[in-house]
């Protein structure tokens, strides 16, 4: 149930014209292994980094100012509550995003061809 809830809160966020500001408390990098065909992620780093999501858009306030505009519809995994779009960054590199629950954390991903950047956010407002 708690899964169906994340899903319709995410997709009311980005369709409507509310505005949702989260907040990392930490930041994973994933290295994709083509040998494993998984990711091999390095451990968890304390990271504030802010994000705002708004209709098609999450803007961080990270290093790079990174900017993910979302295109197209929303792929929902029905089995976990798994939330994911196709995107752009800031650089024009397609990426998918992608939102989940783990623990007492929204994760929000940001998947690249070669690596993963996942986020442990809380919710600000």
């Amino acid at each position: 149930m708690k899964k169906l809830i994340l899903v319709v809160i995410l997709f009311i966020s980005f369709t409507g014209i509310s505005q949702n500001i989260f907040e990392s408390e930490y930041v994973q990098i994933g290295t994709w292994s083509k040998i494993k065909r998984d990711y091999k992620w390095k451990d968890p780093v304390k990271a504030r980094i802010g994000f705002l999501f708004q209709q098609n858009v999450i803007i961080a306030n990270d290093e790079a100012r990174s900017i993910y505009n979302i295109v197209g519809s929303p792929e929902i995994d029905e089995e976990d509550g798994t939330v994911y779009w196709d995107a752009y960054d800031e650089q024009e590199r397609k990426c998918i995003v992608m939102f989940y629950n783990q623990d007492s954390y929204l994760i929000f991903s940001v998947i690249y061809q070669d690596y993963c950047f996942k986020y442990y956010c809380i919710e600000i407002n």
